[in-house]
């Protein structure tokens, strides 16, 4: 593989999170991005104020602005440099309007990282990526020229993921027998509150995940809510995350990114939404029998996780590949190094 140091070429990385916006465009960013790097491609970001504090390490380095969407890139003081020598630039952002892409596919090469096809990407994207279940059943609109990248043998999961995916394969996790709760980076609807009141003392132990990006007020309601309850644990943005999924028995999450996480684990799975973009992945999964899809996050109550708890765990099948960022990146390496574009 090509060490595009020594060119310079370099990928860059425009997304966002935060508050409102949730963790899960900058977390499966970083995993291409760790993936591209064991390619030999350098990558910086760009992002928003709010979603710079989810980038670790990568924050020195960042491009930083509130007006990444809203504004011509090529106009953004401090982003045209960031652009040149860009082999090329990954967006993944729903604001991304078509005028933007646009605007952006004049200055470098672009890969979309899409969920929904709901806005015309294909006259801009040399690669279009889509880790979703049922991707392929989409209409994209590409060139004949371009590259799609569709379904779940691209998922973008972290590294950690195949390392536990491959422990748990050789029999070397102590299982627990526990629930791994987890409503997302920042929590939109205080569902971690609610769930957390519902916990009766005859289910089993709860290790409910307190997002990064949860504000103060809500992390002081949560452990009021937890409090003198021995079965049920706080883990506040934990940085064993996925040993603590790895070693439960069972998971209930948003169906995101995490989601994806779970089934690669092959955790029995439960998922609910908080967003629209989240409610194909979770029809998706109780279709294909891959877990309980307990609905938008207002539409079920305790009896519904009670449900769930009293089923006997289901192990969904090998339907998510816990290297699917290494696969996507070797895809993208392959297909700029030849020139396909």
């Amino acid at each position: 593989m090509t060490d595009h140091r020594e060119a310079g070429l370099r990928a860059l990385f425009v997304t966002h999170g935060g508050p409102g916006i949730g963790g899960g465009h900058i977390s499966r960013c970083l995993a291409l991005a760790s993936a591209l790097g064991e390619c030999g491609y350098p990558v910086s970001f760009a992002v928003n104020s709010g979603g710079v504090g989810l980038l670790g390490a990568r924050a020195e380095e960042a491009f930083v602005s509130d007006k990444l969407f809203s504004s011509d890139p090529a106009e953004l003081p401090g982003l045209p440099e960031m652009l040149d020598g860009c082999a090329f630039a990954v967006v993944d952002s729903y604001e991304a309007s078509p005028e933007w892409l646009a605007a952006l596919a004049s200055c470098c090469f672009l890969v979309v990282i899409d969920d929904l096809a709901d806005r015309p990407v294909g006259p801009f994207a040399s690669v279009l990526l889509n880790h979703n279940l049922g991707a392929d059943r989409l209409r994209y609109d590409l060139a004949p020229s371009s590259l799609a990248l569709l379904g779940p043998d691209y998922a973008l999961l972290r590294p950690e993921v195949s390392c536990w995916s491959r422990r748990l394969g050789e029999g070397g996790v102590l299982q627990e027998e526990a629930v791994f709760f987890v409503a997302g980076a920042s929590d939109v609807g205080g569902v971690t509150e609610r769930v957390l009141g519902w916990w009766q003392p005859r289910w089993p132990h709860l290790k409910a995940v307190v997002g990064p990006l949860m504000d103060g007020e809500s992390r002081f309601r949560c452990r009021g809510q937890a409090e003198g309850k021995p079965n049920v644990t706080l883990l506040e943005a934990p940085e064993n995350f996925f040993e603590e999924m790895a070693r439960s028995e069972r998971v209930i999450c948003t169906s995101s990114v995490t989601a994806y996480e779970a089934l690669a684990l092959r955790k029995p799975l439960a998922v609910f939404q908080v967003a629209s973009n989240q409610e194909g992945i979770g029809a998706a999964i109780e279709e294909l029998h891959l877990g309980r899809n307990l609905g938008r996050f207002g539409s079920f109550g305790a009896d519904e996780v009670e449900a769930f708890l009293d089923l006997a765990p289901l192990v969904p099948p090998a339907v998510v590949n816990p290297k699917g960022a290494k696969a996507a990146a070797s895809a993208l390496a392959a297909f700029f190094e030849r020139g396909e574009r």
